[in-house]
């Protein structure tokens, strides 16, 4: 929720403060008459009440009688008469997404300055600076509330009761066999929540549509370099790094992310998509080469079992949907088995709203898709 932080007006300037300040100082300052029951009421026999009597109000109480007040009209109707009313009481969800959303977007008492607000059209124009939560503050927030509501949900049923999960924790994943042996290829990130059951998750496909992947053509991007969003560094980890990787029988179930867009050069939705499937395939790569040694993962080629890892990524308040199933750690061939990936992108949770503007109500949201 974004403030405007206080600053005092100078007061020495052309209005001189101070003689208002003596003006009321000395008028708070008399003493008032205390009050006296004029003679004429008292000749007249009127009943006086004292309202600093505790029990003064109770005398209004008790209802007065009127037939009035028995009518449909002049009393709140029974929820026994809504004719959606049931006997049965249900779980209901549309609100508590509705809140889930309002704790990052109003309720966060964060007060930490935000970036300047920046108008592409009056670029010139020098706006306040304002205070409150951080968007990618809030994206994880509203990311978190979600996934709390499902998961007390599930457990009042007796399910996900296995569910870990880690807050900012790093993965990394790396890949240094046949065709990455002079330079690894390292993904890794910062997701906000990584949660891991004792379970892996069940592959998508099936045996006989990964053996038919053989036969999927590979798209040639050129003139394109396929690593051209990659960077190069010297500092990486040789295996890969999982929370909790001590834990035996852990594995990696879903990464929720979140991303703020540039006020100057915001991606697109096609641009959030592929970070949400690097990240998800990042974790799928993490997840097949858990607590092995350098030279075990420069052997990994097709996969016996194949790896299932979900993603989903809040940005601009849309959600996109991300699996990655990991067949194989062989990249060199074209010919070979492929890996697979389900993605839905942008998918609508609510209508935004600009970041310096506040929201006193949820609007616009979609939890039909």
């Amino acid at each position: 929720m974004p403030y405007k932080k206080y600053r005092e007006l100078a007061q020495w300037g052309k209005i001189d403060t101070q003689v208002f300040k003596r003006h009321w100082k000395n008028a708070n300052a008399e003493r008032q008459q205390k009050f006296e029951i004029p003679e004429a009421v008292k000749a007249y026999g009127a009943v006086i009440h004292n309202p600093n009597d505790p029990t003064f109000f109770k005398q209004f109480e008790a209802p007065p009688s009127s037939p009035l007040l028995s009518h449909p009209a002049f009393r709140p109707p029974p929820i026994e008469e809504h004719p959606l009313y049931n006997t049965k009481k249900c779980h209901l969800y549309e609100n508590d997404v509705r809140d889930c959303i309002m704790q990052g977007e109003r309720y966060d008492p964060s007060l930490e300055p935000l970036e300047k607000q920046l108008d592409k059209i009056l670029f010139w124009v020098k706006h306040p600076r304002l205070h409150g939560t951080p968007v990618i503050t809030r994206n994880n927030i509203i990311l978190e509330s979600l996934f709390r509501k499902v998961l007390l949900s599930a457990v009042k049923e007796g399910k996900l009761e296995n569910i870990r999960f880690d807050r900012n924790a790093y993965i990394s994943g790396i890949l240094n066999n046949r065709g990455c042996e002079e330079s690894p290829l390292v993904i890794r990130g910062n997701p906000h929540l990584v949660v891991q059951g004792d379970f892996p998750l069940k592959p998508w496909a099936n045996n006989d549509a990964v053996q038919a992947s053989r036969d999927h053509p590979v798209v040639d991007v050129y003139p394109i370099h396929p690593l051209i969003d990659f960077s190069t560094s010297n500092l990486y980890n040789r295996t890969s790094l999982i929370p909790r990787s001590a834990i035996p029988n852990l594995h990696i179930n879903t990464l929720f992310i979140a991303r703020q867009q540039s006020q100057k050069y915001p991606w697109t939705t096609e641009q959030n998509a592929a970070n949400a499937i690097m990240i998800c395939f990042g974790g799928a790569l993490a997840e097949a080469t858990r607590n092995l040694s350098e030279e075990a993962i420069a052997k990994l080629g097709d996969l016996e079992k194949p790896i299932l890892v979900k993603t989903i990524q809040l940005v601009d308040e849309k959600l996109d949907l991300v699996a990655v199933q990991l067949n194989t750690l062989d990249l060199s061939s074209r010919n070979g088995i492929k890996n697979f990936v389900w993605c839905k992108k942008a998918v609508p949770l609510y209508k935004p709203k600009p970041f310096w503007e506040n929201m006193s109500e949820v609007e616009g949201l979609n939890i039909k898709n």
